[in-house]
């Protein structure tokens, strides 16, 4: 009787040994893999190109920021720019400048002064046009250019324009920095 005992305590340790066994060992190669998969992912090529398109997503920020100045300063205290606001019509006299400036894919609309913030309002009364970037999701650059009549203001242009494809650049490096710190 104690030999069969001592086999089925036999059969169970052997069995236990080979589970534990092949685990540890499957465990350890999953561990290689991810380990070597990471370092191909994250390579100094990659992270430069990274770095190059974030630093041309800057200037194209850069300049599309300084176009909707620009528009905005050309555009502020005109008569087309008043007519426009009387008629409600953002197209009218206004298509060409804003082609003229560069300002492709935007929404313009007027707006009456009590849909404008508080912090814009004082500048808007100036005169003064504002360009800055409202956060999102989706993050736009706004450009904010007031309509004056008789030196007070009755309404401001609104420009708008999508960041979404340079906010998309800032996050894939973002990424690969976090990464590089993972594989460090």
């Amino acid at each position: 009787m104690r030999a069969l005992l001592s086999l089925r305590w036999r059969i169970i340790v052997a069995i236990l040994s080979l589970a534990l066994g092949t685990t540890l060992a499957l465990s350890l190669l999953a561990r290689h893999f991810i380990n070597l998969s990471l370092h191909n992912t994250v390579n100094l090529e990659a992270g430069q190109a990274l770095e190059d398109a974030l630093e041309l997503a800057k200037e194209n920020y850069s300049f599309r920021k300084g176009a909707l100045q620009s528009l905005g300063e050309s555009l502020a205290d005109t008569p087309a720019l008043l007519l426009a606001a009387r008629r409600r019509d953002e197209t009218t006299g206004l298509e060409k400048r804003l082609l003229d400036a560069g300002v492709t894919r935007a929404e313009v609309q007027f707006v009456g002064l009590k849909e404008i913030g508080p912090s814009d309002v004082d500048a808007i009364r100036a005169g003064h046009p504002l360009v800055y970037k409202i956060p999102g999701p989706p993050e736009r650059l706004l450009l904010l250019v007031p309509v004056m009549e008789a030196g007070r203001p009755i309404a401001a242009l609104r420009v708008s324009r999508g960041l979404g494809e340079l906010v998309a650049v800032e996050r894939a490096t973002q990424t690969y920095e976090h990464l590089r710190l993972l594989e460090g």
